[in-house]
């Protein structure tokens, strides 16, 4: 596949490392995650956005494996926060992860989640 992050020609810089879009040529497989909450295997949820946002990228990138895929293959990431000041730790979590790659990213302020446990919920898409 090949894959090429579009700039935005005359539209502001992101703040964060991503791009206004990303194309896709030739795929060969396309993997849509459901919205992935901070739920450990073992089914507790761990304190704190930080930590929620750790857990959820580990979790992401299990189920990219499943899939054959890995984290260069995101091409958009849709995360859903609970709260405004969430963004800071959400950069951060998107930077560590996700920096080099660069996808399409929307994040959206919603009043909840499925559970007052849940700080942030988080789904991607991966094309290779």
């Amino acid at each position: 596949m090949e894959r090429i992050n579009l700039p935005g020609t005359g539209l502001s810089r992101p703040p964060v490392p991503y791009s206004h879009g990303v194309l896709s040529k030739h795929p060969e497989a396309i993997l849509n995650t459901a919205g992935q909450v901070a739920l450990r295997a073992d089914g507790t949820v761990p304190e704190g956005i930080d930590a929620q946002l750790e857990q959820i990228y580990q979790n992401i990138e299990a189920i990219l494996a499943d899939g054959g895929f890995a984290m260069k293959d995101v091409v958009h990431v849709r995360t859903f926060l609970t709260e405004a000041d969430q963004i800071t730790a959400n950069r951060a979590a998107f930077n560590k992860w996700l920096g080099s790659v660069n996808p399409a990213s929307t994040a959206v302020i919603v009043k909840s989640l499925i559970s007052p446990a849940f700080l942030v919920e988080v789904e991607v898409m991966a094309v290779r």
